[in-house]
């Protein structure tokens, strides 16, 4: 996982993802699968799990996700965004975003994303 406020590198591990601060965070699969499962924290002793897939000219290719919080001082500077709005969000959203994947002109890729509340 490489964290883009920080330039840190995490590791995935089984608790909960929580959010402090401002978060921008690329969590990918475990080498070698295709699938990310990411659970992350969303306040008042509940969880949000999301897990994703996809395929690119329909061959499945390592899905990422991408852990998003502007917190107080980045909301302020968003004008599409409140000032207090960051309290109340988080972006949780897949993506194919390694090197193992292109996409050709005139093919398709696609994701499944499953979002469940805990």
């Amino acid at each position: 996982m490489a964290d883009k406020v920080s330039g840190a590198e995490y590791t995935l591990g089984s608790e909960p993802i929580v959010i402090e601060g401002l978060t921008d965070r690329v969590y990918d699969p475990p080498t070698g699968k295709e699938v990310v499962e990411v659970t992350v924290g969303v306040g008042e002793g509940k969880t949000l799990k999301m897990t994703a897939s996809g395929t690119c000219d329909d061959k499945a290719v390592p899905v990422s996700c991408v852990v998003w919080n502007p917190n107080k001082e980045k909301a302020a500077g968003m004008s599409d965004f409140g000032d207090d709005q960051y309290n109340d969000m988080i972006c949780v959203e897949p993506g194919i975003l390694t090197n193992a994947a292109t996409i050709a002109a005139g093919k398709s890729a696609s994701l499944i994303q499953t979002t469940t509340m805990l």
